[in-house]
Formats: C-alpha cells, structure tokens, sequence
C-alpha cells in the first residue's frame, strides 16, 4: 500500500494496538492494490503511469543523472531514453507487488488460520510422560487435537464441527455374519455406508477355502515356527523397512511416463466403451477406479525407489484393480463388472427391475387407486421375471418411495 501510495492508516492502528484483522478486509485491501496493477499495465499515457504507480520525480532524476526539471522536459516530449527507464522501473515494481500479493494470497485464502498465543509459561514435569505439541526444529505451536487425537476442529459460519484428520487407511473387517458371501451386497456385509466403503481404492475379501495342499504348508509352517521360534525372524528388518518405507514417501515423487499413461487410457477407455456398447448395462468403473489405478502405479514405482511411473507399473495397478472388481464388483445376475454394486448398493440389473417394479405399481394403482394387492403385485412381477420382488419391495419401503395404506395392500408415494 505504501509503494503504491494507497495507504490509509488503516494498518498502522491495527499494528500499533495489536490487533487482528479479517480475512474480508485484507482481501478488499488486496483487490484494491490489484486494481491499480491492472490500471497501470492498461495505461499508455507516462505521466499517468508514473503517478499510478508511484515512481516519484526524484527517483528518476537520480537514475538518469539530470535534474526533477529536466525529467518533467523528457516526460513531456515522450523521450525515448525516459521511456525505456519508466518502464523499467515500472515492470519491476509490479513484479515485485504482485510477488508479495500471491504471497499474502496463499496464507490468507489457505486453510491455515493463526493463533495469538497471549502467554507462555515454563512448568516443572511431574508427570513420567508427556504429549510433545511442538515441532522440535522450530518450537510452532501445535493445536492439541491435531497432535494429540488426529482430529482437527473447524469453526466457520457458526458450525462447529471435529473431523478426523485425513490419512492413508489400511483396514481389516469381518463380515456381520461371520462369512464373506460373494453373492451379497457388501454394504449389507460390512458395517460401513457405501459412501465410505467407495473410498478404498481396494477391497479384498479373504475367504477361509479348504484347500488340502495350501493347508498342509500352512499347518506345517505354523508347527516349525513353534519348534524353531527363530523362524519367527522377518526375512527384512524391522527398521530398516520402516526407513525405506519413510524414504521412498518423502523423496520419491514419480511422474507418468506417456507408455504408463497409454496403459491406463487402453484399459479404462476400452474396458467402458466394450460394456456401454454391448447392452448399455452397468458402469464397469468410474473416474475414481482411474483415480485409483493411477495412485498404484505411482506407489509401484515409489517402492522401486524410481522417479518414473513405467509401463510395467501401470499393468500392475490394472493387474490389483481388475482382480479386486473381479471379487466384490461383478453383478451376480449378469457376471460383468458393475461398480454401482460398490458405490451405491445397487447393481445396474436391480435398477431395472427396480424401475420396471415402479412402472407396475403406477399402472396397477390407475386401476385400484386406494391400494395394490401385494399378492396381485407379486403375480405380476413374476410375470416380468423380477424373481426378487419381496426383497425389491422392502427395500422401496425403506426408501420411502412406496407404502402400505394398509395391511396386504402397496401404494406408490
């Protein structure tokens, strides 16, 4: 504001008394300054320029060695020695605000806000342990939640809400009734909503199969571990994969290769177009599958300790993504990749029988406007071939597209 002469005071007093300011007020502040940037960049007239840029007489004077009359000679005339000057001066001084403003820019308008921390106090330990909630190498200050429960509070237009910090998930959970069903919804399995279990880039079900070869390595292996503990012993040591796990996270970014980014494209592209174009049935996989796969290949490559994503790389990920849609996202009725069974809890084949469902009770109603039989209905979806209708129609009342007027009887909302 003072390079640019569009100080109002209004900052000193905030400095003086050791307040805060808003985020609104400094973004007007800001806007302002960007303006008279703008105006500067448009004008052509020099002396209009100058003024709006704040480049006093004085300054130029001394850059070109002559006298404040002499300049005001030049500037007038358009010399062209002059002009090369102020628009030297000009660029720089642009260059240097505009600098500043992205940098006011990424803390104001980040998700970062800051703190007054009013007192500080030394107190005496006398606890045998204690929560660190500074960072070691420069003492900032840490919010508790954060450091100590992986939570961070967020207050913003009089909500108050706790979210969990974000982080990478591995999880483990047992099915609700003890034994994975391939044919079941997975939703229906795992005490998760469809919404958070479609945020895992893999799910595996790991089903218990008796296998007599597989078995007997297992039991063998199991009975040699308690005869010789040593056994026990990681083939890989404990800190040294803990280090290059941390190492290949912190300096190891790899970037696509054009080969890697072809794979991705052939398998998604090719793998939507062929079901879109057989029947138009189910979406086999969506944007976040592309997602996914794109991250396995980077962390194929990460754990190679490579900067570049290869080929190979890719067709692993694809191998890992096609595999685990091969276990939880294959629509039982149809046996082709359906992402919508995992996304939504509904197959592409149930929303048909679904919609077909909601057609009849539409033309059954016109006939008996104050309830459908339940058992006409059911004769009638089995006349459609919707071999599911009882589990169809509780799941319509759940959803509160249909109800009963009565006992025996179903009415569309």
């Amino acid at each position: 504001l003072k390079q640019l002469k569009l100080n109002d005071g209004y900052f000193y007093k905030i400095i003086k008394n050791n307040n805060n300011i808003h985020i609104d007020t400094a973004g007007k502040y800001i806007k302002k300054i960007e303006e008279r940037l703008s105006k500067a960049l448009k004008e052509k007239n020099p002396r209009n320029k100058r003024k709006l840029l704040n480049i006093t007489i004085e300054e130029l004077a001394g850059k070109m060695n002559v006298s404040k009359s002499t300049i005001y000679n030049l500037e007038k005339n358009n010399n062209k020695e002059y002009l090369t000057l102020l628009n030297t001066l000009s660029t720089s001084k642009i260059n240097t605000i505009q600098s500043i403003i992205n940098s006011l820019k990424e803390i104001i308008y980040s998700d970062t806000r800051f703190l007054k921390i009013k007192k500080i106090e030394k107190l005496k330990n006398n606890a045998k342990y204690v929560y660190d909630i500074t960072i070691p190498s420069t003492h900032n200050f840490i919010s508790n939640g954060l450091q100590l429960h992986n939570t961070v509070t967020v207050s913003k237009a009089n909500v108050q809400a706790t979210l969990n910090a974000r982080a990478t998930i591995l999880a483990a959970a047992n099915p609700k009734f003890g034994r994975f069903d391939p044919y079941e919804n997975i939703g229906k399995q795992i005490d998760l909503p469809e919404t958070l279990i479609s945020r895992f880039d893999l799910i595996f079900p790991i089903r218990d199969k008796p296998d007599k070869k597989r078995d007997t390595e297992l039991v063998r292996h199991i009975l040699a571990s308690h005869e010789n503990p040593s056994l026990k012993t990681p083939i890989i040591d404990e800190d040294l994969f803990r280090k290059y796990i941390s190492y290949a996270k912190t300096h190891v970014k790899p970037k696509l290769t054009k080969a890697a980014q072809k794979e991705i494209e052939n398998f998604y592209v090719g793998l939507r177009s062929k079901y879109g174009e057989e029947d138009g049935s189910g979406v086999p996989i969506t944007t976040r599958q592309l997602e996914a796969i794109i991250r396995l290949a980077e962390a194929s490559a990460k754990i190679r300790l490579s900067d570049k994503v290869l080929k190979k790389d890719a067709q692993k990920a694809i191998e890992l993504i096609t595999d685990y849609l091969k276990k939880v996202g294959i629509d039982p009725e149809t046996g082709k990749f359906d992402i919508d069974r995992l996304e939504s809890g509904t197959t592409t084949s149930q929303r048909n029988k679904i919609k077909l469902l909601l057609k009849l009770i539409e033309e059954m109603q016109n006939i008996t406007p104050d309830g459908i039989p339940l058992n006409d209905l059911k004769a009638a979806c089995e006349n459609e071939g919707i071999d599911d209708a009882e589990e169809l129609i509780r799941k319509l009342k759940s959803e509160g597209e249909i109800f009963e007027p009565k006992p025996g009887f179903i009415k569309r909302v």
